[in-house]
């Protein structure tokens, strides 16, 4: 096989691997050492053959290539940096009425006493508190963004 066709696929995986986060969001798995350690293989993979091409050990066509396979290095960069650095995901899981510690966050989720028609409508609601910040709530609609209880 080709280094140049290694390559491209490599760089493929990175790229897939990257778009996936925004694809199928809030999976574990971007946060593992086996997600990293196929991008970093990826990464490596594509800056060798980049380099390799840009001296014109490939050719004119590799040398053409040498540039989007340094692009596609750096969107597994920032994938594996989405992944190291982004928030975990959390299920916090709790029935009506209760309260729930989510001690990743350093928070307790509060569940709304409501009834079964409530819960059907969608108007459940779940509290998010923090010691020293305001409550946001979770549950209901229309989500209200408050960037100062965000905890990556």
């Amino acid at each position: 096989m080709s280094p140049r066709i290694t390559a491209l696929g490599f760089a493929c995986v990175a790229i897939g691997l990257t778009a996936a986060q925004d694809v199928f969001p809030a999976r574990e798995w971007y946060h593992g050492w086996q997600y990293i350690t196929i991008l970093a293989i990826a990464i490596v993979v594509d800056l060798a053959y980049a380099w390799r091409a840009r001296r014109g050990e490939d050719g004119r066509a590799g040398r053409r290539l040498a540039l989007a396979m340094a692009g596609a290095a750096i969107v597994g960069l920032a994938g594996a940096i989405s992944g190291l650095c982004g928030p975990d995901t959390v299920t916090v899981v709790g029935t009506p009425g209760t309260v729930t510690p989510v001690p990743d966050l350093g928070a307790a989720a509060f569940f709304s006493v409501v009834d079964a028609p409530a819960i059907e409508r969608g108007d459940a609601g779940v509290t998010l508190r923090r010691r020293g910040a305001p409550p946001v709530d979770v549950g209901r609609r229309p989500v209200p963004l408050d960037l100062s209880v965000v905890v990556a």
